[in-house]
């Protein structure tokens, strides 16, 4: 029995060697209109790592990372994932670069390339598709700067969230115009509902 479970072990861990280590990034838009967010997503497969450097994001507002891990096995072959989630809104038009990041290893340094990012300008206040952002991931725009505010937080629940009646008609009223672009539901009105009349309590003898 002990033989079989230093074999199962061994033949777990040639498993996990076998994988080839890897650090990339992928973006959900490389060209972006200005006033919207792009999701950069840095992935560490099939390694331990430190010493993480990750880009400063200059020219951004940002928010992140968020930090998932996942580990699957398929046939006896082992994969580790980890991903790093940032969420990026541009300060102005132009090209930007996302800077490579980069980890220590077993292996030695691994390094993730630049990636360009065009900023258009989006006179029309057009609001785009971050398909990346709805994997698993709920995003209330933390961090990001409050119409005509400058830099700072803006919050779907106010400035005191932990401190707002979640009872009350005015709650839902802030909240839905603090989320662009979702309507805020009609609720009738008590005088249309009516008054119903009270039951007479009859008593039978």
């Amino acid at each position: 029995m002990k033989h079989l479970l230093l074999s199962a072990f061994s033949l777990w861990s040639l498993a996990v060697l076998a994988q080839t280590p890897s650090f990339t990034v992928t973006v959900s838009n490389d060209s972006v209109l200005l006033g919207n967010v792009t999701v950069v997503r840095f992935e560490l497969e099939n390694v331990r790592g430190s010493n993480f450097q990750f880009p400063t994001f200059s020219g951004f507002h940002v928010n992140g990372p968020n930090v998932s891990t996942q580990t699957t096995i398929i046939n006896g072959t082992v994969n580790q994932r980890t991903t790093y989630t940032y969420y990026l809104e541009p300060l102005d038009v132009g090209e930007y670069y996302i800077e490579p990041a980069s980890v220590e290893t077993e292996e030695g340094f691994l390094e993730t390339q630049a990636i360009p990012i065009q900023v258009y300008p989006n006179p029309d206040g057009i609001i785009q598709d971050n398909p990346l952002s709805r994997q698993g991931e709920m995003f209330f725009q933390f961090g990001m700067p409050a119409p005509g505010d400058g830099p700072g937080l803006r919050s779907p629940f106010g400035e005191e969230p932990f401190g707002r009646d979640f009872f009350d008609n005015s709650f839902f009223e802030d909240f839905f115009q603090r989320m662009p672009g979702l309507p805020m539901p009609r609720l009738p009105q008590a005088d249309s509902l009516g008054v119903q009349p009270k039951k007479r309590k009859t008593t039978r003898l």
